[in-house]
């Protein structure tokens, strides 16, 4: 065998060990995300959605999120806030999608979030006949795939 042929076998050798223990090591990390409702009137709900279970950092950090929410009949999603929370940062750029519910947000690798606290405020519009029920997390997605989400809480009640 030729060594150029052995040096293609090692680096390919190489390449499938890192995949492997990349894919490993964040298989193994995960973030919590739970929502907690701040503030109930009779014509609306201001909605928390944290990250982060209470440590300081978090394991990976997180330049982009994307949220699904189950959103009750009598309820509809106006819009979200970055005021007092952790993507309060230049480069962050968030939007919703009311009709889905559909949350998302995204910065540059520079304006990742390294700490835990709380991602956005949501505000739903309540109808006048509810009043209660419960809002949920249908799904979470923070960058690519990795770190994997906990849906620790994924609802919280009004």
């Amino acid at each position: 065998m030729t060594s150029f042929g052995m040096v293609n076998r090692f680096t390919l050798l190489a390449l499938i060990l890192m995949q492997f223990c990349i894919g490993t090591a964040s298989a193994q990390t995960s973030v919590s995300v739970t929502l907690e409702s701040m503030e109930a009137r009779d014509d609306s709900i201001t909605v928390l959605v944290h990250m982060g279970t209470g440590s300081d950092s978090l394991s990976v950090p997180v330049s982009a999120f994307e949220i699904l929410l189950d959103i009750p009949e009598g309820l509809s999603l106006v819009s979200s806030s970055v005021d007092h929370t952790l993507t309060d940062k230049t480069g962050w750029t968030t939007a919703i999608n009311a009709q889905r519910g559909w949350v998302g947000g995204f910065s540059s690798s520079l304006d990742a979030l390294e700490q835990e606290g709380v991602l956005i405020t949501l505000l739903l519009l309540k109808r006048r006949n509810v009043t209660a029920g419960e809002v949920c997390i249908r799904s979470v997605r923070l960058n690519s795939g990795s770190p994997e989400v906990d849906l620790t809480t994924p609802c919280t009640r009004y």
